[in-house]
C-alpha cells in the first residue's frame, strides 16, 4: 500500500494570552510568569525520501503531538534535542527527534542569530491520513507528518 508522508511547516498564531482576574489586587495580577515567544525557526531542510512515521505506529493506527527543543550548531544541525511535552507514546516521540535531528537548517538565513542563546522548538505531528482535531502547540512552528494505515502482512 502506498505511505503517504507529508510535511507542512507554518507559523502558528501566538498562544491566547489570558486576562488576568481583575477580582484580585494588581500585585495578584501580575504575579505570573510571562512565558517568551518562541525564536523563529530558520528555513529547514529534510530527506523526503524517508518515512518519518514509524511502521508499528501507522499499523496500529497511532497518532500524536510532540514539542521538541533544540539548538542549532554552526552547520545547521539540531543539536541538545529534547523533548519538551508530548502526547504521544516513546515510539514517536522518538520518531520526532529522529526527524529534527536529521533536518538542516539554514544558518545563512538573516533572521538567524547565531549570538541568540535561546533555544528554538518545534511541535511535530503524527497523523494519519487526515490530522482532523490533533493541532500543533499552540505558537510554534508546526511540521506535520503524515502516513497511510500500513496493514501488517
Amino acid at each position: 500500500m502506498a505511505i503517504a508522508l507529508m510535511f507542512l511547516l507554518s507559523g502558528c498564531a501566538s498562544p491566547a494570552s489570558h486576562d488576568a482576574t481583575r477580582a484580585g489586587s494588581a500585585s495578584a495580577a501580575t504575579s505570573a510568569p510571562v512565558a517568551a515567544a518562541p525564536r523563529k525557526l530558520p528555513p529547514m531542510r529534510f530527506a523526503s525520501n524517508v518515512d518519518w512515521y514509524p511502521s508499528k505506529a501507522k499499523q496500529q493506527l497511532v497518532t500524536g503531538r510532540v514539542l521538541v527543543g533544540f539548538k542549532i550548531d554552526a552547520h545547521g544541525k539540531a543539536v541538545s534535542l529534547k523533548v519538551l511535552k508530548a502526547e504521544a507514546p516513546r515510539t514517536l516521540r522518538n520518531a520526532a527527534l529522529d526527524f529534527v535531528g536529521d533536518a538542516t537548517f539554514d544558518v545563512t538565513d538573516p533572521a538567524y542569530d547565531p549570538r541568540d542563546p535561546t533555544p528554538f522548538a518545534i511541535s511535530v505531528r503524527f497523523c494519519i491520513v487526515d490530522c482532523g482535531t490533533l493541532v500543533g502547540y499552540p505558537g510554534y512552528e508546526d511540521a506535520r507528518i503524515s502516513g497511510s494505515p500500513v496493514k501488517p502482512y
